[in-house]
């Protein structure tokens, strides 16, 4: 038997998943990391695996271990060479934090520092206790927790599978060790599909489907959950449901709570994250009048960021030369870690004004979804970006209300981290600047990836000798197809658009993972 830990796995499907790798691989789950107020993962799995260890997510947040590992791991001692090696990772992690400050005063650099490095420890004697063959994560790495442990496991040459996507819903690979990059996934079939004639049949449905959507408007093409956030911001800025919601959160999920008594898993969940100030983060518990008055207090600084940076916008000019640059919502594994140094989307910036013609503009379009109520962008943006942004006179802010495909359609070449913009550029006839991890990043024909000044000095010869090849892109998109698999993998994330059975998607996400471990 191989020993394997789970990460941030799901009930369904990844219980069945599990199963069969241990009965029919030798794969033994030994370490469950879940979501124990969602799908009551902690008495399922332990039920299951009598033998594995269980975490809860929240908990592995805020480094608190089984207690045979939380005594051993101060005698478990920091490597000065592996802190050399990875210290732009350490800058990774301690960005990655800012999510779990969400008051924006609670956990300073030395708290994260702190935090980050307990937190190697607690994974070295954790290593040391299950001994991992193997880890399987349903996202790249990016909640701290498992970013660790992913670079404790490049050191000790442990596998670690990693789930990456595209931009059709459900469709998906799995990374061996690697999350920065594809490496040459999709180039040796992208190439032999060049060879055909024919190859609109060659697609799977979803791809086919989505490629003609992106070709139409924007209403028709724009991701689903673009529309879901719509929706639901629109009803946190409505003082009719801003009350339904605060009259219902207070009688049914807060009701024990401010009746005295303790709170379940539930009202914890709402604030489970939070940093207390003056408290280590390990220590620190739920409050919900805390956490309630700060989210009356976070919000109205999201309403006052997004007024600045409107006050702040121009209208385009399509009559001049420019680039768009779309910033990505932030905190997110998108750039967090998988624009590696580019997390800092102002360095995006920089590269495009450094070797772009001076004539040319620099169009940056925040992210809408940047300032909405529900979601934590708040933790990563300021004023002062924006003002810095713009001291520049070639930069110019552009609302988020402007629209995207216009932008597209009229700019020189779209940039982006790794985010849905670029495979819309793609589809429609514009040149993309990529900064950072994608399943088009190898689509040389319309996408040139940046990773350091001598690839940024290839963007305007890129951009000037483009020619769009649609049979080629339809080559890359059929390679996508045949590499890739759908597969509902997050609760019910996918699973009505997929439209497969639960006994089809455990297949797929099992023939993808045996894939990676042959390889």
């Amino acid at each position: 038997m191989k020993n394997v830990i789970y990460i941030n796995c799901w009930v369904e499907p990844w219980v069945d998943v599990a199963q069969r790798l241990q009965d029919e691989y030798g794969y033994k789950p030994v370490w469950w990391i879940g979501y124990s107020r969602e799908d009551n993962s902690h008495q399922i799995i332990p039920q299951k695996f009598p033998d594995i260890v269980y975490q809860d997510n929240a908990d592995a947040w805020k480094n608190r271990f089984p207690k045979e590992v939380e005594e051993k791991s101060p005698y478990y001692y920091l490597d000065v060479d592996f802190l050399k090696r990875h210290a732009h990772h350490e800058l990774q992690a301690i960005k990655m934090m800012d999510r779990m400050d969400q008051d924006l005063r609670s956990f300073n650099f030395m708290e994260r520092q702190r935090h980050f490095r307990n937190m190697l420890k607690q994974w070295m004697a954790a290593i040391d206790l299950v001994k991992p063959d193997l880890v399987i994560s349903t996202a790249i790495p990016h909640r701290l927790y498992d970013y660790v442990l992913f670079w404790l496991c490049e050191e000790k040459n442990i596998p670690f599978l990693t789930i990456q996507h595209t931009q059709f819903a459900g469709r998906l690979y799995f990374s061996k060790n690697e999350f920065y990059t594809i490496k040459d996934k999709f180039i040796k079939d992208w190439h032999t599909y060049e060879n055909e004639k024919e190859l609109i049949g060659e697609l799977p449905e979803d791809i086919k489907t989505r490629f003609e959507s992106v070709k139409k408007d924007y209403n028709e093409a724009a991701p689903t959950f673009m529309s879901f956030d719509a929706q639901r911001q629109k009803k946190a800025t409505s003082s009719f449901f801003m009350l339904k919601r605060w009259v219902k959160k207070f009688t049914t999920v807060y009701r024990p709570y401010l009746l005295g008594k303790s709170a379940d898993s539930v009202v914890i969940g709402h604030c489970a994250y939070d940093k207390r100030p003056n408290k280590k983060y390990e220590e620190s518990e739920g409050n919900i009048y805390q956490h309630e008055r700060m989210l009356l207090r976070v919000n109205k600084y999201k309403d006052q960021l997004q007024k600045v940076y409107e006050s702040l916008c121009t209208k385009p000019n399509y009559n001049e030369k420019f680039v768009t640059l779309f910033l990505h919502y932030q905190p997110e594994a998108t750039t967090s870690p998988g624009g590696d140094i580019f997390v800092d989307q102002r360095l995006c910036v920089e590269l495009l004004l450094k070797y772009l013609p001076k004539t040319w503009k620099v169009y940056v379009k925040e992210h809408p979804h940047q300032f909405i109520r529900y979601r934590i962008g708040h933790t990563s943006r300021m004023r002062d970006l924006y003002d810095d942004l713009i001291k520049n006179e070639r930069v110019k802010l552009i609302s988020t209300e402007a629209d995207t495909f216009e932008l597209i359609k009229y700019s020189q070449a779209i940039s982006t981290i790794t985010g849905t913009v670029g495979w819309e550029a793609i589809v429609r006839q514009t040149p993309v600047i990529s900064f950072g991890l994608g399943w088009y990043e190898n689509y040389s024909k319309g996408v040139l990836r940046i990773t350091n000044e001598d690839s940024a000095k290839d963007m305007l010869h890129f951009i000037e000798n483009y020619q769009y090849d649609e049979h080629s892109l339809l080559a890359y998109l059929a390679s996508v197809g045949k590499n890739t698999k759908l597969a509902y993998y997050f609760k019910d994330m996918y699973k009505n658009e997929v439209g497969l059975s639960e006994e089809e998607c455990i297949n797929n996400i099992i023939d993808l993972i045996v894939e990676q471990l042959e390889a």
